[in-house]
């Protein structure tokens, strides 16, 4: 219950955790397309306010240049310089003309004052207009005499002395567009641009409620420390060249804002850059979009609040699991965990000690609890956890791993200490009685680990060997305690290196597949062979036994694998025997219990065989009796399903097994090999002949071949022969060969039987 109930929790917990994340992952992509579509938002926002500056600027331009034509009126048809000065002066006297600083007209392709004085006509974008017939602009004009910066418009003049006329209006009396524009309470920055020719501008700064005029040589220089951004700068410079409306999303100072650029049309290079803040233009926006933010805040907190207070919630429920993993209930002694937590600051502190790590355990633990009772179970585990409480001496421990099993961690000098100790506990538990029946005893059994002084490895793993020794034969037994060996670690690293290195070795070709010849011994010829598999150590460059390594492949399932590997190396083999008309004899190949337990066997088998195109019966599959006797149905379903499909199915090391008969009485094999003991001498010589006899006659009528395997001499062929027996396999016909051995053995005649050879 407490399991599922910590399951509930973790997946409610990874449930808020999801959820958040993905409320947080859609938070962010709706706020960035929200902010995209302000943006585009305020940029036509900011359009819109440019365009309605634009129309004031050109407002004040037409002004100016309607000033222009009526001054260039009143001095047409005036036929001398002097009285052409003296109209221009009368001007001061016009309020209609109160906004002009001065003016100056052009005759004879010179320029002349107020005063009549001629002028330089340094400024190219005035004295271009001289000779033109149309008012307009001329655009920023700073005055260096007057150290005053004006617009300049220019008017024709019909007739008369002077060609045109020249009107220079203060630039300040252009700041009104500014100040009555309809988006002046949302600028950040508001920048009227007046370009010339040579690049001088002058700039209308408008920031709140101040007016601010100033010459800028260079107004890119000033934008730059502004927008600090080189590709809008670069756009903004090639906009204003070419006098076009334009608009960018920009950062100036930390703030999004947008820079729109508008050119006045009634020309003379005059243009208004403005600089507003997305928020202030879009405010409605901003605060709806700050209210959604504020509430997933507010959600994104409880969220927060309720994931910490479950992880706080399962962190002091984790801690006091831990103290109940810590200490048995029922026995207030320390569990497996607690003995390996104070286990190892023992050993640190006593690396000149020797220690024992001991497990013990109540035998038939689990019939006593289901035959007595958990209470009589109960009462015999504190009896036993009294005893080896009381019998610790310093820094050594003990604590109970469960199902009557504990661990113990002794001091001892020499092994005869630590079993004395055992067998006392031993003794008091056998003549406990409790509440078990007066004939029932309790005993312990168990294995022990033995440390040598300062050479340890974790407690854990000691646990572990000692545990191993319980079950090992390589042991030395003491009583009913076991003792781990040299011989047992041996073996494990043995085995860890075969396990670590059978994918490797099968990818590199390290398992040979070798071929031992059978012998006919009815009709004097070969019968075949039997296809075994060596396994090749490159680095020690010789064979390892496969009794070293087939029991651990079955063992860990690789087993499989290797059958799959040795029956397609023998198709295809076989396969190219038969394309180049090589002498061929039937092949027997082992399948071991683990391949023939298998979902996919009969499948894997028989679509092989077709893949390669073997012919029927030429293949025989080899079975162990303990096939048949962990599962006689499924053994006959598999033999009957073999023979449709074109195989023979053999039995091999016929009565090595406990059921012998009655595997010949519920299968059809066509088949059975001898175990060799069949001819190893017993006892008795005539028992020995009586009961070969009898299982050879008993095969033949059952229709099957008999295969003695075994048979090292020529005594025992010829025994074989007068009893019976078809086929023998073994040294004194042949030893396991390499295929090309193989290959030439069968094909040479003289060498077919009765020769000791081979290459194992």
């Amino acid at each position: 219950m407490k399991n599922n109930q910590r399951k509930v929790n973790t997946f409610v917990l990874l449930l808020v955790i999801i959820f958040s994340v993905i409320l947080l992952g859609a938070t962010v992509l709706v706020y960035t397309n929200y902010l995209d579509e302000i943006r585009s938002q305020a940029s036509t926002k900011a359009d819109l306010y440019t365009a309605d500056d634009i129309r004031l600027l050109d407002a004040e331009i037409a002004e100016g240049i309607s000033l222009a034509k009526q001054v260039a009126n009143k001095l047409n048809g005036i036929s001398n310089r002097d009285d052409v000065a003296v109209t221009l002066r009368s001007l001061r006297n016009d309020s209609t003309f109160d906004s002009v600083a001065f003016c100056r007209f052009f005759a004879d392709g010179r320029e002349y004052g107020q005063f009549g004085t001629v002028y330089s006509m340094e400024r190219e974008n005035v004295s271009r207009m001289n000779g033109t017939n149309v008012a307009r602009c001329c655009g920023l004009v700073p005055d260096r005499e007057w150290n005053t910066n004006t617009i300049a418009f220019y008017a024709p003049i019909l007739s008369g002395y002077a060609d045109g006329v020249v009107l220079f209006l203060p630039a300040d009396t252009f700041s009104s567009f500014v100040q009555e524009a309809n988006a002046a309470d949302a600028a950040l920055a508001r920048v009227a641009v007046f370009a010339d020719g040579e690049g001088e501008t002058l700039a209308i700064f408008h920031k709140d409620d101040d007016v601010v005029l100033s010459v800028h040589n260079n107004i890119y220089d000033y934008l730059t420390n502004q927008i600090n951004e080189k590709s809008t700068i670069d756009s903004l410079k090639n906009d204003l060249v070419y006098e076009r409306s334009a608009s960018y999303q920009a950062t100036v100072y930390s703030e999004d804002c947008i820079v729109s650029i508008g050119t006045a049309k009634s020309g003379g290079g005059l243009s208004i850059i403005a600089l507003y803040t997305v928020e202030t233009l879009c405010k409605s926006s901003f605060q709806l979009i700050n209210a959604i933010l504020g509430i997933l805040i507010m959600v994104f907190a409880i969220l927060i609040f309720t994931g910490t207070f479950v992880l706080i919630t399962r962190k002091v429920a984790e801690k006091k699991r831990l103290e109940a993993s810590l200490m048995d209930p029922v026995l207030n002694c320390p569990t497996r965990i607690k003995f390996e937590r104070d286990a190892a600051p023992v050993l640190e502190k006593n690396k000149n000690s020797k220690f024992a790590v001991v497990v013990s355990e109540i035998k038939h633990f689990q019939y006593i609890q289901e035959y007595f009772g958990q209470p009589v179970a109960e009462e015999s585990l504190k009896f036993i956890s009294m005893v080896f409480s009381k019998m610790l001496q310093v820094d050594e421990l003990y604590g109970y791993e469960g199902d009557g099993t504990f661990l113990l961690l002794l001091h001892y000098r020499e092994r005869e200490s630590v079993t004395k100790r055992l067998q006392t506990v031993s003794g008091l538990a056998y003549n406990h009685k409790g509440l078990l029946p007066e004939r029932y005893h309790l005993e312990l059994s168990g294995g022990v680990y033995e440390t040598t002084e300062g050479n340890y490895s974790t407690i854990a793993k000691m646990i572990d060997n000692a545990y191993e020794a319980c079950t090992s034969a390589n042991v030395v037994e003491v009583g009913d305690y076991k003792f781990f060996t040299e011989t047992i670690r041996s073996s494990n690293l043995q085995n860890a290196d075969i396990e670590i290195r059978q994918e490797s070795a099968l990818a590199n070709g390290e398992f040979v597949v070798v071929y031992q010849p059978k012998y006919n011994i009815k009709q004097d010829k070969p019968d075949g062979c039997e296809v075994l598999v060596r396994w090749f150590d490159p680095e020690k460059r010789e064979y390892r036994s496969p009794g070293l390594f087939m029991p651990l492949f079955e063992a860990n399932g690789f087993v499989v694998k290797l059958d799959h590997y040795v029956f397609e190396t023998v198709l295809k083999y076989i396969s190219e025997a038969v394309e180049l008309g090589s002498v061929l004899y039937p092949v027997s190949v082992n399948v071991s219990r683990v391949t023939a337990a298998q979902p996919d066997f009969l499948s894997f088998y028989i679509n092989l065989k077709n893949k390669y195109g073997i012919r029927d019966h030429f293949i025989t599959l080899e079975f162990t009796e303990s096939v048949a006797y962990e599962n006689f149905d499924m053994l006959k379903l598999m033999t009957e399903e073999l023979h449709a499909n074109g195989f023979y199915c053999s039995i091999d090391d016929f009565g090595s097994g406990y059921s012998s008969y009655n595997t010949l009485k519920e299968l059809q094999m066509d088949e059975i090999k001898l175990d060799s003991f069949f001819i190893k001498r017993g006892t008795s010589f005539d028992r020995d002949m009586a009961i070969l006899q009898s299982v050879i006659s008993l095969a033949k009528k059952l229709g099957m071949k008999v295969t003695q395997e075994g048979v090292e001499t020529h005594d025992e062929m010829d025994l074989l022969r007068k009893l019976g027996c078809d086929v023998v396999q073994g040294y004194h016909y042949s030893k396991p060969l390499f295929l090309s051995d193989y290959v030439q053995f069968i094909s040479d005649p003289n060498k077919s039987s009765g020769r000791n050879r081979g290459n194992f």
